[in-house]
């Protein structure tokens, strides 16, 4: 249940000091990343915002052009970049300082610019949150694993240049950057003089749960939790073609037909956030934008690849099915791996719905009790008494500093 924090919860004698957060994203800030980010919560407490969004992405304004506004009232509460090249990126940086700032970007060159220029004058913020199942390898394999990697792309000048970048930044990340402010969730094992401050805190999707106030968890429809592989802008980025559209929708479809006659249900689509909402994907079904937690609420079984959403299923005690396909496993076969890994997280097994011809599906309607209060700890939460929106607890946290 969700504690309602009175303003004098976060009153100290510093309250009135001039208080401001940095965002660095890699996305424009639709009303998505305006709840996501916690925006309306610091505006709440009298915060200075600025949020600034690397356009990096060469589709980064035609994948956003159709998504929901930020209401006008709330972005005259904030100041809102998006910046294109060093010039302005300078210019902005130049005005910032005594503020914390949080780096949610993917990897660029002005992402090293921007935390070299901000952690001189302000304090870092570094988030281990909404973490899900990823198999790691040893040092000494992805030593291996890079080298190899690097072979074939001796005339692929962007790719070996990305490489390079985030080597860059993580070597400044180690050595160079002043002691950050750590936000974690789940289980996280830490170097506490590492850090200016911890601040254990719960994954974002947890706040879902918090103000939900009708307990009733329904058990109805079938979803499948959209990945938008076949266009998501951080494989475009990172130039991966992980699956082809008609190969990969042709595999779903496919195997839609085949579970929605055993089950006697029609599976509905939960879009993924950045993905278009059009006719041309999930022709023969019904989707939805932006009501994942509600869709998985009342389903009864959960279909995914891999996704934090995994959180909702795990947090309302859902049965998910991890699937994957040939392509997949051609193209992309690390996260075929880590697909797999996720479902043995949650006590079950993946499937290759190109080859599915036995399988049970009745079976993957129940869970593994115990798996699942093992991922809620090691992903979630580790401190069911926590009760504080996501955001509230870190204004919390801040404002003792």
């Amino acid at each position: 249940m969700r504690v309602n924090i009175p303003n004098t919860f976060f009153k100290t004698n510093k309250l009135y000091k001039l208080k401001k957060i940095v965002f660095l994203t890699s996305q424009p800030l639709d009303q998505r990343n305006f709840y996501r980010f916690g925006l309306d919560i610091f505006i709440k407490h009298n915060w200075n915002i600025i949020y600034c969004h690397f356009n990096v992405t060469n589709n980064s304004n035609k994948i956003f052009e159709n998504k929901k506004k930020v209401k006008s009232k709330d972005l005259k509460k904030l100041k809102n970049y998006t910046i294109s090249n060093f010039k302005e990126l300078k210019n902005i940086l130049n005005k910032i300082e005594h503020a914390y700032y949080a780096d949610f970007t993917i990897g660029s060159l002005f992402k090293i610019y921007a935390n070299l220029k901000l952690e001189k004058k302000n304090t870092r913020l570094i988030f281990n949150i909404n973490n899900y199942p990823n198999l790691k390898k040893s040092e000494l394999r992805n030593f291996f694993d890079i080298f190899k990697n690097l072979l074939p792309l001796k005339s692929n000048f962007y790719k070996i240049l990305r490489l390079v970048i985030n080597k860059t930044n993580n070597f400044f990340i180690n050595y160079i950057y002043k002691k950050p402010i750590l936000v974690f969730s789940g289980k996280v094992s830490y170097n506490k003089n590492q850090y200016l401050k911890v601040i254990n805190n719960h994954a974002m999707d947890y706040d879902f749960f918090i103000k939900d106030s009708d307990s009733k968890i329904e058990t109805q429809s079938i979803v499948f939790i959209d990945a938008y592989l076949e266009n998501h802008p951080d494989l475009t980025f990172l130039k991966k073609k992980v699956v082809t559209k008609k190969k990969y929708f042709s595999s779903l479809s496919n195997f839609f037909s085949k579970i929605e006659e055993k089950f006697n249900n029609k599976v509905i689509v939960a879009i993924h956030p950045r993905a278009p909402f059009d006719k041309t994907r999930y022709k023969e079904n019904k989707k939805f934008f932006y009501d994942t937690y509600n869709l998985i609420k009342k389903s009864k079984l959960v279909i995914m690849h891999g996704s934090t959403s995994a959180n909702f299923a795990c947090i309302l005690k859902k049965p998910i099915l991890f699937i994957y396909t040939n392509e997949m496993s051609k193209n992309y076969p690390k996260s075929v791996h880590n697909i797999k890994f996720f479902a043995k997280e949650f006590g079950t097994k993946a499937i290759n719905i190109d080859d599915n011809k036995n399988i049970n599906f009745k079976s993957y309607l129940e869970i593994n009790e115990k798996k699942y209060e093992e991922y809620f700890s090691k992903y979630v939460m580790n401190n069911k008494k926590d009760s504080y929106l996501f955001w509230e607890k870190i204004i919390f946290e801040l404002e003792k500093i």
